[in-house]
């Protein structure tokens, strides 16, 4: 990350999440990885951003809310996000530990889209989003498939508001 460092006047914030606990398909890295990214930011001028630990759907929510309120006039806001990611109807969806995906469409009550999340920033001058997921979707035997839909992480960058950046690191399933 390089941001100019002599501009410690502006405001900047961070919403850092390291999602490992699922029951299904839990991860080794996102929490030690979310933990690098603040340290990264904090040496780059971000005041230390707390790290979002195995967060359910509600504390999700309830943590984006804020960091849109947070993101009104800040000069840059970075979300970053650790954790299991999938594609579904077209969109790039975040999902929550204790996410219940018992079948694909409940994707879209379990899970939080990422152009969501990206809307949530809107408050900001630069935004940047850090989609760092593990994409094979381990759902995909409950919804009667063993592989995921997801061809390749895509965004529709027509929708995003100028200023923002989105970045994946995340391969097909």
């Amino acid at each position: 990350l390089a941001f100019p460092s002599g501009a410690s006047a502006e405001k900047r914030v961070a919403l850092l999440i390291g999602a490992q606990a699922y029951s299904e398909g839990s991860l080794v890295h996102p929490v030690e990885d979310a933990n690098k990214v603040r340290d990264a930011l904090v040496a780059v001028g971000f005041e230390a951003p707390p790290v979002l630990v195995d967060p359910g759907k509600r504390d999700l929510e309830q943590a984006l809310k804020k960091f849109g309120a947070d993101a009104r006039g800040a000069d840059v806001a970075v979300f970053y996000f650790a954790g299991h990611g999938i594609e579904y109807d077209g969109s790039n969806w975040l999902v929550p530990v204790g996410a219940d995906l018992t079948y694909d469409e409940s994707t879209r009550v379990e899970g939080v889209r990422l152009d969501d999340v990206v809307n949530m920033m809107k408050g900001a001058k630069f935004r940047i989003a850090f989609f760092d997921a593990c994409r094979n979707n381990p759902f995909t035997r409950k919804w009667g498939r063993t592989r995921s839909a997801s061809t390749r992480p895509e965004i529709d960058a027509t929708n995003m508001p100028l200023g923002t950046l989105v970045a994946f690191s995340a391969a097909s399933s």
